[in-house]
């Protein structure tokens, strides 16, 4: 995401059939999570001659417990409806750093469930970004 200035770098997991009826375990740490739901990049297969990704974005949180955070999602249902199936998560040092970074994240790029900090970012009418988080 570094086009648009975000320069850390996430790690991408495949939700399967999550439900948040229980928690994934990315250990107790602080963290900033980025739900999304990744598709296939036509027009970057043809110019690279293999099979490109992107994502569309759906959801940016942050917390102080990664091992906790996802049961009982306040937004599983909006999550779940928008189609999940990628959570891409940045391990942080500690809560202020995780907060920062959501902060900056939702001031720069446009998640539809966020309803909070995230009114009018600077790039409003990007939808998807490429896989390389």
């Amino acid at each position: 995401m570094s086009e648009f200035g975000i320069e850390e770098s996430f790690d991408v997991y495949e939700l399967g059939s999550y439900d948040f009826s229980d928690n994934i375990d990315f250990g107790e740490c602080a963290g900033v999570y980025i739900f999304t739901k990744r598709d296939i990049y036509s027009e970057l297969n043809a110019t690279y001659g293999k099979e490109m990704y992107s994502h569309t974005l759906i959801y940016c949180g942050e917390t102080k417990e990664m091992d906790k955070r996802f049961y009982s999602h306040f937004h599983a249902q909006d999550i779940i409806d928008a189609g999940a199936d990628r959570i891409s998560i940045y391990k942080c040092k500690n809560k202020e750093e995780a907060s920062s970074l959501e902060k900056k994240l939702l001031a720069t790029l446009k998640f539809p469930v966020n309803k909070k900090g995230n009114d009018s970012p600077k790039f409003q009418n990007i939808k998807k970004v490429l896989e390389a988080f």
